[in-house]
């Protein structure tokens, strides 16, 4: 800051009185750094500095102000009104801003002087048309300008540190420093045709709106930049998609405004297409040359199947087993599928069981009399049954005599109507 000189030739030994800027905050405001000097250039040791309320008559002068050592205007300064020069001239003191003071300089060698109505700024907000760094090559417009190296700086909430809202050398907004950004609606995307940074758009783009979401480092913005483990939410023309993507263009899974596509690892998709006609209640599976098969993993719950059970390569009995446990009361249809897969002359038989709780009262289905002489012994038997809540629906089997080489499967499952 400029210093402001005030040259005083006075009757006896002169001198020279060197003010600094000032400081305003938020109750008072200071001068930080005046200095005395006489007029053989050396410091007035020791002068006194009185200051007073603009307007002040006499010598000392009256009234007095209220000196203070801090903006906050908490602690009185030693010796207020009058503030006593250091070795080297040097003295300071904070007041009431928005005033005006009057300095009375005296000392010993020193004819006293009185400076008048030296103002302390107001506390007020200063108004400006426009605030401009003073670092090299600032903006040449707007009402903050800033040069291309600043940043702007807020305390953080803990007042613990600070949070600094930069701009990169790639003219990119940095906001690393903050932990999220909270907007209304929120688009992040690169400039040019670089489509190696992250994008979220949730607005609307005259060729694609999406949600890219990267699985590791280095992101997308079309289906052509997928790798695996990435999702992308897309729309793209007409079409509506929702990708999971394994590579270039080929995602396993696409979820379209025309169907489920189901794609294979390198090319070509099995489609299970929406209805036909709104409200036709049709879902139309893949053509008649494909074929719909059920992973016998798939949850019962998808299927409507209640419970399952498959056992192969059988020559031993099978306890009770559930194919439906804890059931809600309602309609089921229990069936079992079972035969000879390798024969002996053995003799051994073997029978089932269907168990089940209807009205409250234990019922069974048993069939017995298959033997291992043949693969052409076997069994396949539907029913339908009413359960009561809470029961289950179990089968066993029970082998009679020791089959050597004969062996028996079994594949029991009940279904919900």
């Amino acid at each position: 800051m400029k210093r402001i000189l005030y040259l005083l030739l006075l009757c006896a030994a002169p001198i020279l009185f060197v003010t600094s800027g000032v400081t305003a905050f938020g109750q008072g405001a200071c001068y930080p750094a005046g200095v005395v000097l006489l007029d053989t250039g050396r410091p007035a040791n020791g002068a006194g500095i009185r200051v007073c309320t603009a307007g002040s008559t006499g010598t000392p002068c009256t009234p007095t102000a209220s000196l203070f050592t801090d903006p906050t205007l908490g602690t009185p300064l030693p010796g207020s009104p009058v503030v006593t020069a250091d070795a080297h001239g040097n003295f300071g003191f904070c007041a009431a801003a928005g005033n005006n003071y009057d300095l009375q300089i005296s000392g010993t060698g020193i004819t006293t002087l009185t400076i008048r109505n030296l103002p302390l700024p107001p506390t007020s907000p200063i108004n400006a048309a426009s605030l401009t760094s003073s670092s090299a090559n600032p903006a040449n417009v707007g009402t903050i300008k800033l040069a291309s190296g600043d940043c702007l700086d807020w305390r953080n909430n803990a007042n613990t540190g600070n949070i600094q809202l930069c701009k990169t050398s790639s003219d990119q907004l940095d906001v690393t420093n903050f932990p999220s950004v909270i907007m209304p609606g929120l688009v992040i995307m690169t400039s040019g045709s670089n489509s190696v940074t992250s994008q979220v758009d949730l607005g609307r783009a005259a060729a694609e709106s999406e949600i890219a979401i990267p699985a590791t480092t280095g992101s997308f913005f079309t289906n052509s930049d997928l790798v695996g483990g990435d999702m992308i939410v897309r729309v793209d023309g007409s079409t509506h998609r929702i990708y999971l993507g394994t590579g270039t263009g080929i995602a396993p899974i696409a979820v379209t405004n025309t169907g489920l596509n189901f794609y294979g690892s390198t090319s070509g998709a099995i489609s299970v297409k929406a209805p036909a006609t709104a409200g036709s209640n049709t879902v139309t599976w893949p053509a008649a040359t494909g074929n719909v098969v059920l992973d016998s993993t798939i949850p019962s719950t998808l299927l409507a199947r209640a419970g399952q059970d498959d056992q192969t390569a059988k020559s031993t009995s099978i306890s009770t087993t559930s194919i439906g446990t804890a059931l809600a009361a309602g309609r089921y249809t229990w069936n079992i599928a079972i035969g000879t897969t390798a024969t002996d002359a053995s003799g051994a038989t073997y029978s089932y069981t269907i168990s089940w709780t209807q009205d409250g009262i234990s019922r069974s289905f048993p069939l017995g009399g298959l033997t291992f002489a043949s693969t052409a012994q076997q069994s396949t038997v539907t029913a339908g049954i009413f359960v009561d809540n809470g029961t289950n629906v179990s089968y066993s089997v029970t082998v009679t005599g020791t089959p050597t080489t004969g062996r028996y499967a079994v594949h029991a499952w009940t279904v919900k109507n």
